[in-house]
């Protein structure tokens, strides 16, 4: 969407926002509030279910679940050389929002608790959902805004979508203490609809501003990026990284799930304390997008944006691992690491691409956010498991994370010295 260079509006004081862009922003911040309300009215459920498996059931989930992850990516670009572009969204929206609607009838059919193969099924499609909306959605606005509008307003959309996950994690609160979460599901799925209404505003109001969008994830990206993590250090580093922060926020879930299931005996309790948790994580990421990485990277470095999770890891295990685990404290660990990730991990960590070759960065990412994320995520809970068969206190699983959490930060300001030195050097040439 190019805009015309007219003079600032009052909004521009405070938003940067220009005349001309108004119309799209608004539909572009709607879009993502109701995407990301349309996932956390319902991710409660997840958390829920997972609270009900046996160790040996969560293991399968999470490694289901990865398997699950590599083949959506291929998938989705299939569906989009099929489709065009405009129909993209109301062809995937509308089949989420049938899934959503069949998922509110199997589950309002049953008295009770739903069987083993309806809560497994729901915990993992959920993860494949929450890919798919959000990659579509941020497909249209790479497709639909200039790089220089988006430096300006993808921050302020990305604000819009945490208002719309805290917007969503307290509706399910309030269906929860009514005894009616399992509508969280219609709602969800009338999000979609009104998301898929956004879409629609959003193209009529915009037009293409940086050229066709990227190729969307095949297979032979996804292991086209695992070969560059092989040839190079710098990226092998990036996805080790990316693998000792899935373990470690696994390990994190993991043991909170298991003091939920010990001291929260209703379902509908389970769910609001798992909304409230969002709520917070959510609330502490609009502040994060306040003061923003990039002021943190600006001051200290990139390697201190990354090392943020890794010291939060490192404080919360030594906590347990010497005996302080509690319900409380696992909460306020689980909504610490998240923000720290959201906030600055995950900026962190795309600055460290962008000192790649444009080929290069593009598979390795594919790599990581398919495979990396969720094998790190599914190794942690098999050995998770194994050790709690074993006899092991699950504080004492504290102690055997802790050092991949050392090794983690030490790794962290590494990336960031080797950042440092990538871009120094591109300088000095681009100098030349």
């Amino acid at each position: 969407m190019n805009s015309p260079q007219e003079p600032h509006s009052w909004r521009s004081n405070w938003f940067d926002l220009r005349s001309g862009e108004v119309r799209a922003f608004a539909w572009a911040a709607v879009w993502f509030f109701c995407v990301l309300a349309s996932y956390y009215v319902i991710r409660p459920i997840r958390e829920v279910y997972g609270v009900s498996f046996s160790p040996a059931e969560l293991t399968r989930s999470f490694a289901t679940t990865l398997a699950a992850m590599v083949v959506a990516a291929p998938l989705y670009a299939a569906l989009v050389a099929m489709v065009p572009r405009r129909a993209l969204a109301p062809v995937l929206y509308s089949f989420f929002a049938l899934n959503l609607i069949a998922f509110r009838l199997a589950i309002g059919g049953i008295a009770g608790e739903p069987p083993l193969w309806l809560r497994w099924a729901f915990f993992v499609w959920l993860s494949v959902f929450n890919l798919y909306v959000v990659t579509l959605f941020w497909s249209n606005a790479v497709e639909l805004f200039t790089g220089e509008q988006g430096k300006r307003l993808f921050g302020l959309i990305a604000a819009a979508g945490s208002l719309g996950s805290i917007a969503g994690s307290q509706v399910f609160k309030l269906l929860a203490s009514s005894r009616r979460p399992q509508d969280s599901l219609l709602i969800s799925a009338a999000l979609l609809m009104a998301a898929l209404a956004c879409s629609m505003g959003l193209r009529r109001a915009a037009t293409p501003g940086a050229g066709p969008p990227s190729a969307p994830t095949s297979w032979q990206t996804i292991w086209g990026g695992a070969a560059d993590l092989l040839r190079s250090p710098y990226l092998a580093g990036i996805g080790l990284w990316i693998v000792m922060a899935s373990i470690c926020a696994t390990g994190v879930y993991l043991q909170m799930l298991d003091l939920v299931k010990e001291q929260i005996a209703d379902n509908a309790k389970r769910g609001a304390w798992f909304a409230d948790l969002n709520t917070y994580q959510n609330l502490l990421t609009l502040f994060g997008q306040a003061i923003g990485a990039g002021w943190l990277m600006r001051t200290v470095g990139v390697g201190a944006a990354l090392a943020a999770g890794p010291l939060v890891y490192l404080s919360g295990f030594t906590l347990i691992g010497l005996g302080y685990a509690s319900l409380p404290l696992l909460g306020t660990f689980d909504v610490a690491q998240r923000f720290a990730g959201f906030a600055f991990g995950v900026p962190g960590r795309e600055v460290l691409f962008t000192a790649v070759a444009p080929a290069e960065k593009y598979r390795a990412k594919a790599f990581a956010d398919t495979v990396l994320q969720r094998a790190g995520g599914s190794g942690a809970a098999y050995c998770y498991q194994v050790w709690t068969t074993a006899g092991h206190a699950v504080s004492s699983a504290a102690w055997v994370i802790l050092p991949l959490a050392m090794a983690m930060t030490g790794l962290s300001f590494g990336l960031g010295a080797a950042f440092q030195r990538r871009s120094t050097s591109t300088q000095g040439e681009l100098a030349r």
